[in-house]
């Protein structure tokens, strides 16, 4: 069993949703439903692709230009995303997923409009691309923010780290973390493209157990974890994106092992449905419909749930009742 951030929140929402982006989906299976469902995962809405896209050129063309030693050309980050906006919107509108399987490829996208509406509109990827613009411009044009991030011994972008929690792989992928300033210790980055702020305590104290359990790794710099981590969660459409430098998440041991309480507790009520069956051993009705109606609106799996449907009426989840932990849980904004 693997388990991440994403896929927790999948759980939470919509424990069908789980099963069939989480389990079912399988490119490489010989079943046709299987890799149905995987190309129906891949598939983003705008908000989602956009989100997508920033992260993408930062790690090609700003993360790049800091580790030479410069701070990258604005008009240069800025054509080059708007380029890959486009490269990308015109694959899903022209339907290539249909004979090209996701690679590194960096063109290969499936956007909701084009997949489910075979709605094609030149002035979505306009709007889009102003976004696109909005939240690197924030990025790169902000002082405070170069000060914070130029200069660093290093940059490690887009990495993917692992680690096992009661036997259980977790995976946790750090958007940027560097050498704090002073070589005592590790700051993590995470950029977000939102226009709604969210509670990211959570997730960032993941991202600290993550780098935790890495330090003996052969990982450059993970080590400085041991001295401390702080996390920072800048949102590059936030009316103050420097806002979050000034405030960053002290990942103590408290936060640690309040965080690593409850995943283990969410862990727990993933286990009491799937255990460590395969696929093959799992009834997909057994997995209970998200509670809200405003979770299917978006949901790319729509058409594989009601498939299951037909067979069978879903059951709801069994109760869990957990060991109490000795934390108040869920997390509050006075962790």
């Amino acid at each position: 069993m693997k388990h991440s951030i994403s896929a927790e929140r999948m759980w939470q929402r919509c424990p069908r949703q789980y099963f069939i982006s989480e389990i079912m989906a399988d490119t490489n299976a010989h079943d046709e439903r299987r890799n149905y469902a995987q190309v129906l995962k891949n598939i983003n809405t705008t908000d989602e692709w956009i989100g997508l896209v920033v992260h993408r050129a930062i790690e090609k063309w700003v993360v790049p230009k800091l580790k030479l030693g410069y701070w990258p050309s604005t008009n240069v980050v800025l054509r080059n995303a708007v380029d890959l906006a486009h490269q990308q919107f015109m694959f899903s509108a022209n339907g290539r997923y249909e004979y090209v399987n996701k690679t590194n490829d960096d063109t290969y996208c499936i956007l909701w409009q084009h997949f489910f509406e075979d709605h094609v509109d030149t002035n979505d990827l306009n709007e889009a691309c102003e976004v696109i613009k909005q939240a690197l411009l924030n990025l790169l044009n902000n002082q405070v923010i170069r000060s914070f991030i130029a200069g660093r011994k290093d940059y490690i972008v887009e990495r993917m780290l692992w680690y096992k929690l009661d036997g259980i792989n977790v995976s946790a992928k750090l958007d940027l973390y560097m050498p704090s300033q002073h070589m005592d210790g590790l700051d993590i980055i995470d950029w977000k493209v939102a226009l709604h702020p969210s509670d990211y305590n959570y997730q960032v104290a993941v991202y600290g157990l993550a780098a935790l359990h890495n330090s003996g790794n052969l990982i450059p710099y993970i080590h400085l974890a041991k001295l401390g981590v702080r996390g920072y969660i800048i949102n590059l459409l936030d009316d103050d994106p420097a806002s979050a430098i000034h405030n960053p998440y002290c990942i103590d041991e408290q936060a640690l092992i309040r965080a690593e309480n409850l995943m283990f507790e969410r862990l727990q009520s993933i286990r009491t449905i799937c255990g460590d069956k395969k696929y093959a051993d799992l009834n997909a009705a057994d997995f209970a419909l998200a509670n809200s109606e405003g979770s299917c609106t978006l949901c790319t799996l729509q058409k594989l749930c009601l498939e299951i449907d037909n067979d069978r009426t879903p059951q709801p989840l069994p109760s869990l009742k957990s060991e109490p932990t000795q934390l108040a849980l869920p997390f509050n904004e006075n962790w």
